[in-house]
């Protein structure tokens, strides 16, 4: 078994094993601009599949450390203090990693309080989802990763679709790197972090806004602010003025 180094420097001692007889096959293969193409593709998914297959080890023996269990419920409960969230015991989760595969991890799972649910929904076999939420993963969390991607997903799922001219031209540049998503399941993980991404934003403002004023060179000067994101589109049922005039600045 020859063995290929794939990433320099901080993890040089990663090996990628590969079969002598597929590299033969390989070397017959690229003997034109197109089969030598194909090959290097090939080559690239078998080395994301290698990555994935050390990311899970990684993952697995992080997300099954006592120590980091036990930090990352204490946070939950200490973030969750007053919600009546409570143990619902470990679940099984599907993630999906960076180069395309998916695996299934057993973890904590917190739920919430049945006592914030209606008689009616209490009843249910699976009641609705109520006010107390759908409960989150103490561990998952603590590792950035939601909505069953990793945080490396997440990032490349949001760029890649937000640099492209639709959601289905997105999912085809995706699909070229082994992220194979529906068209519904990669709006909604764009929709998902975006929401994200402005309670992160408010939550930042906020903190800004609980800071004691300090001198700067705008101090006393009227600052006006612009930022060029399209129009808000205006619905034809609403009353009011069009949604642009009421858009809320900071």
């Amino acid at each position: 078994m020859e063995a290929i180094k794939v990433v320099p420097a901080a993890v040089s001692q990663v090996q990628v094993h590969v079969d002598p007889e597929q590299i033969e096959r390989w070397v017959e293969q690229s003997r034109s601009p197109t089969g030598f193409r194909d090959a290097e593709l090939q080559i690239a998914a078998v080395c994301r599949a290698e990555a994935d297959r050390i990311t899970e080890q990684v993952l697995r023996r992080v997300a099954s450390a006592p120590d980091f269990q036990a930090e990352a419920t204490l946070a939950t409960r200490q973030n969750l203090r007053g919600s009546r969230a409570k143990s619902g015991g470990p679940r099984t989760v599907e993630v999906m990693l960076l180069g395309g595969s998916r695996i299934r991890l057993r973890t904590p799972y917190y739920k919430p309080s049945q006592a914030k649910l209606s008689p009616r929904q209490q009843s249910r076999k699976k009641p609705h989802r109520g006010e107390g939420g759908a409960g989150l993963y103490p561990v998952l969390t603590a590792l950035g990763i939601a909505f069953g991607v990793t945080p490396a997903v997440a990032g490349e799922v949001v760029r890649q679709i937000t640099d492209s001219d639709s959601i289905d031209a997105g999912r085809t540049a995706l699909a070229r790197w082994g992220l194979n998503l529906t068209h519904p399941r990669a709006r909604a993980l764009v929709n998902h972090f975006s929401h994200r991404s402005l309670e992160q934003r408010s939550a930042a403002l906020e903190a800004a806004r609980q800071q004691p004023r300090q001198a700067g060179p705008l101090k006393g000067k009227r600052v006006v602010l612009a930022t060029e994101g399209g129009p808000a589109p205006a619905e034809k049922d609403q009353t009011g003025p069009p949604a642009e005039e009421r858009t809320s600045w900071l």
